[in-house]
């Protein structure tokens, strides 16, 4: 069974809908939420523990493998976006929890990817406020920033020391801020494969060395790899 669907890369979540295929036990940078469009979803934790639903949702950071599904939407969401914060508020506590029927009633789940969460009013000034601003500036910088020396131009940009910026990050976003960097990096790659670009210049394009790097980081923290997304929207 391969993934075969359409793929929307947005400025703080990605999307897919599809088939979703077999994939290898993986953590993400970012909130998962995962709407099934057919009989339901299951995805196992890190303990093997099998939760299943209509809706699910993954922590940041948390290990996890996603059960193949005939018909699923996948959302990878960055931790800090109010996006994130507005999901979260419908799921529960644990690390992979069910999600309020309430909130999938919200969005047209059938329509086009790049505007799936348009209809959603999301309070940004609430949820934005409740992170430290030097953090939210060295993340802005992190964003487009090259992979090698990032972490540290990214503290003096904002005033904090590296091991304090680092410090804030895991407290705040709930990942280290490497994996959140590492993040981005594969999102810039994975745009760029949508638009068309090589393996090779994808990998460029992230800041990855070499295309083998990109495809050993994209399935540890993706669960598949680059050759397998760009066959999926195919």
């Amino acid at each position: 069974m391969d993934w075969k669907g359409e793929f929307y890369i947005g400025e703080t979540w990605l999307v897919y809908r599809g088939r979703a295929a077999d994939n290898r036990p993986h953590a993400h940078a970012t909130l998962q939420l995962t709407v099934s469009l057919g009989l339901g979803i299951s995805i196992s934790d890190d303990q093997d523990l099998l939760i299943s639903g209509s809706a699910l949702c993954v922590k940041a950071g948390k290990r996890h493998t996603l059960h193949p599904s005939d018909n699923a939407v996948l959302v990878l969401i960055e931790p800090q976006s109010p996006l994130a914060h507005y999901v979260q508020s419908f799921a529960g506590d644990a690390d992979i929890s069910r999600v309020d029927p309430s909130f999938i009633a919200q969005v047209n789940w059938d329509g086009e990817l790049e505007t799936l969460f348009g209809c959603l009013e999301l309070d940004s000034v609430r949820t934005h406020s409740q992170m430290d601003k030097r953090l939210m500036e060295a993340l802005e910088f992190l964003r487009t920033a090259q992979l090698k020396g990032a972490i540290s131009a990214a503290a003096k940009s904002c005033g904090l020391s590296e091991p304090r910026l680092r410090v804030l990050a895991q407290e705040q976003l709930g990942v280290p801020l490497s994996k959140w960097l590492i993040w981005q990096a594969t999102r810039r790659s994975a745009r760029a494969m949508a638009q068309g670009a090589s393996l090779a210049d994808a990998a460029y394009a992230g800041g990855f060395s070499d295309q083998a790097h990109l495809t050993r980081t994209m399935g540890k923290i993706m669960g598949v790899t680059p050759r397998q997304a760009l066959n999926a929207g195919q």
